[in-house]
């Protein structure tokens, strides 16, 4: 993507009481026609998508949408490195008065060694 987009692969593994683990994927881009990041995780088993869009607020990147029942989502990114960040999803159940974390995450790039040696997979 000629580094203008950040993906994440979701791997979900089985809890008690599941039998198969979850899978996803987000692409996350800055759109520069809008000047905002905009977003759009799928999930194919669940017939899941949202899309979302955002921007800088203070020291944050907040984006803004709806799950797949018309819910208000609101996910944060915050503690921003060039390798790591700290993400939030939240969402809400009464029109954005009050909100949920659903999600909490600290994530840190992970790059596959191969293509540090010049090798394909």
């Amino acid at each position: 993507m000629d580094g203008r987009a950040i993906q994440d692969l979701w791997i979900g593994y089985p809890t008690d009481g599941q039998q198969e683990h979850s899978m996803g994927t987000t692409f996350r881009f800055f759109d520069t026609k809008l000047k905002q990041w905009r977003i759009v995780f799928i999930n194919p088993k669940s017939n899941y998508v949202v899309t979302a869009q955002g921007g800088r607020e203070g020291d944050r990147i907040v984006l803004r949408g709806a799950d797949t029942d018309g819910l208000p989502l609101r996910w944060t990114f915050s503690e921003i490195t060039p390798d790591s960040f700290h993400w939030q999803g939240e969402k809400s159940h009464d029109s954005g008065k009050t909100w949920k974390i659903e999600e909490d995450h600290h994530m840190k790039r992970r790059t596959n060694s191969r293509a540090k040696h010049g090798t394909t997979p």
